[in-house]
């Protein structure tokens, strides 16, 4: 179990990263 955990939480860090990653390019747009 100790193996698969640390996946999942970089699977859910890197959907947040994308999800931050992409608020920022809409709002960059919205300056733009």
């Amino acid at each position: 179990m100790t193996k698969i955990r640390p996946f999942k939480d970089e699977d859910l860090l890197l959907q947040v990263e994308d999800e931050m990653e992409g608020m920022i390019n809409e709002m960059k747009g919205k300056f733009n």
